[in-house]
């Protein structure tokens, strides 16, 4: 398996900082994204490379979704940024390792979610969702 530098993740990252921007600031295209994004997720249940990190991104998605629709506002800027410049990477035909090779496809992706969550994200995916059980709990969801 290839090994990536923390600059050929952070650049793979930061060439998609417009298309987040623009999520971001258009409702709109999120929520087309988003679609989209949930089913790539459809797509990828079970595969053997994403699977251990496919609860994290899962909540990526879903704290992005909150903060951008501003039902969650407990996270910096930036992080929603970096989370959402993630998702897009993810489903970027244009990445490190392209998506269409069997399995190995998407070691760049898992590495990229790890890559993320090790540089002090996976603390805000937890505060995100103890925030997420704390409000069902007191509305009654289950």
């Amino acid at each position: 398996m290839k090994e990536f530098t923390k600059d050929e993740l952070r650049k793979a990252l930061d060439s998609k900082a417009d298309q987040a921007q623009e999520l971001m600031n258009d409702p709109a295209k999120w929520e087309r994204f988003k679609t989209r994004f949930e089913a790539f997720l459809l797509k990828t249940t079970g595969n053997p490379v994403l699977s251990e990190v496919y609860d994290k991104l899962v909540t990526m998605l879903d704290l992005t979704d909150s903060y951008i629709k501003k039902e969650y506002t407990g996270i910096q800027p930036g992080t929603v940024t970096t989370f959402l410049c993630v998702l897009i990477y993810i489903i970027s035909p244009f990445d490190l390792i392209p998506d269409v090779i069997p399995i190995t496809g998407y070691t760049d992706d898992a590495t990229m979610i790890i890559h993320v969550l090790k540089s002090g994200a996976e603390m805000d995916l937890r505060k995100y969702r103890e925030w997420k059980d704390t409000k069902a709990k007191w509305s009654g969801e289950s």
